[in-house]
């Protein structure tokens, strides 16, 4: 847990990534990061981006830095840009107290490097909640044509205590495994690349399997970019896992624990492919969710897509019983309606805020039927952390609670413009049922359900509005327009 600029620090990674990807034709571009020195209150890393492309002239090295400096002007017109990109890194790099320089060698490639110190702060994280499996001695074979990708795993498996052996090719990897196989010696687990050189990607997984001694041996595919179709082939070689690049070492140790656990149970194993949304879904079985929503549609409607996603859901029906709630109960998430009766969405987010004054800080994100300018600000500014709008569509509620989870979150604002713009100015299109079917996951029973307590919520709000006109209650106007605004899924 750290205290720096991100958005500085993300910018240097996309220029210097940018630039690495732009100028190598072949081979790989490796990014690294690193502690080099802890003290009780900063840290300080090196950060190393390294590519096999082009390189840069030893004579040339010295400017590259420099504004609108290229080491060579022919690669400007064959790969186009200016070098403005270091430029920009250097600089920034600078700003933030850092060191920045590079190492190069013609036609092998390049390494930059820049080191930041940063400032640090109590881990307040939650330990995670995934089962500890003992990897100790755990034999893992890693099979992958590029060594830095080996590596990489070695480092991750050598950490929790495994051993590794590791092979380039397919070939290869049956050698050994014929040869482990004869002498009776054990193998865990089996991570194999999904695009090896000079084998159909299924091919290797399906060989290791007609060997008895690997039968029922965790298999576990890495695949570069994911295909539709994958899962099936997966599923009919006996393939137990599918994990997409990049892997990071936790989640790859939580999916080797979960696949040995699938392992163990074969009539588990059968019946589910692992795969990162597995991962996601064990997670979310352990994560409380607050909904503060006081309208029975929108209530429904969140109750059901986050139920559906795997998360644990309380309702409040007014701001009083989610600050209620809250002091009795311990949440991971809290969704804040803005207006509703008794206390609204800001009232009840200060107030849980002095509240949690000194414990860890829970992510409060607004709902709003307004998509305009200024209530951004407003929100932010009442203690919450970030806001989507309504009508709430399940891709953008779930993700936008998922973002938060994993510790992840940004201030996204999203805005959910639920009716194409083709659509918004038909008025004969009074609803779009397959569209807002599809937002409760084909369940038309549960829909139709829905939509029955909405009109009838909205028969007496129409009263009320009425009578709010002739009053010239302007206040009472706005408040009936938004609740049904909201609860319609009219943008």
């Amino acid at each position: 847990m750290l205290i720096g600029d991100p958005g500085r620090l993300r910018q240097v990674f996309v220029n210097l990534i940018g630039n690495a990807i732009k100028f190598t034709q072949e081979g790989e571009v490796v990014v690294k990061g690193e502690t080099i020195h802890t003290f009780e209150q900063k840290a300080v890393f090196r950060f190393t981006i390294k590519d096999t492309g082009l390189g840069i002239p030893l004579e040339k090295q010295e400017r590259i830095f420099e504004s609108f400096s290229q080491a060579d002007g022919s690669t400007t017109r064959k790969f186009g840009g200016t070098g403005l990109g270091i430029t920009i890194a250097n600089m920034l790099v600078e700003k933030m107290g850092g060191r920045i320089g590079l190492q190069s060698d013609p036609g092998r490639g390049t390494r930059f490097w820049f080191e930041l110190e940063f400032s640090r702060q109590p881990d307040t994280s939650d330990p995670s909640q995934i089962p500890e499996t003992d990897f100790k001695d755990l034999m893992v074979f890693i099979i992958d044509d590029a060594k830095s990708n080996r590596d990489i795993l070695s480092r991750y498996l050598a950490s929790w205590g495994c051993r590794s052996i590791t092979s380039a090719t397919g070939e290869d990897a049956l050698v050994t495994l014929k040869k482990f196989s004869d002498q009776k010696r054990q193998i865990d687990v089996i991570l194999i690349d999904y695009s090896l050189p000079g084998i159909n990607e299924f091919r290797l997984p399906e060989k290791i399997r007609s060997i008895p001694a690997y039968g029922k041996t965790p298999l576990i595919v890495l695949a570069a970019l994911g295909k539709l179709g994958d899962g099936i082939e997966c599923k009919k070689i006996g393939v137990d896992g599918y994990l997409t690049k990049p892997v990071r070492q936790q989640e790859l140790k939580a999916f080797i624990n979960y696949v040995l656990g699938n392992a163990a149970t074969p009539h588990l194993s059968s019946k589910k492919l692992v795969t990162r949304h597995t991962l996601a879904e064990e997670r979310r079985k352990n994560v409380r969710i607050l909904l503060v929503e006081d309208y029975l549609t929108n209530q429904q409607l969140a109750v059901k897509q986050l139920e559906s996603a795997g998360f644990h859901v309380s309702l409040a029906n007014d701001g009083k019983q989610a600050v209620q709630l809250y002091e009795t109960q311990s949440f991971d998430v809290i969704l804040m309606d803005i207006q509703m009766p008794v206390m609204d969405g800001y009232e009840a987010t200060r107030a849980i805020r002095k509240i949690e004054s000194g414990k860890k800080r829970v992510p409060i994100i607004a709902m709003t039927a307004h998509a305009i300018k200024g209530y951004r600000e407003k929100c932010l500014d009442a203690g919450m952390d970030d806001y989507i709008t309504k009508p709430l569509t399940r891709e953008i509620l779930i993700s936008t609670v998922s973002r938060w989870i994993q510790g992840t979150g940004e201030v996204s604002g999203t805005y959910n413009y639920y009716l194409p713009q083709d659509k918004q100015t038909c008025l004969d299109d009074i609803i779009l049922y397959d569209q807002a079917l599809e937002e409760f996951q084909g369940d038309e029973a549960f829909f139709l359900e829905v939509l029955d307590g909405f009109l009838d919520t909205v028969k007496s709000q129409l009263v009320l509005l009425d009578s709010a006109v002739k009053a010239r209650d302007g206040k009472e106007v706005q408040i009936q327009s938004h609740s049904i605004k909201g609860g319609g899924g009219k943008s």
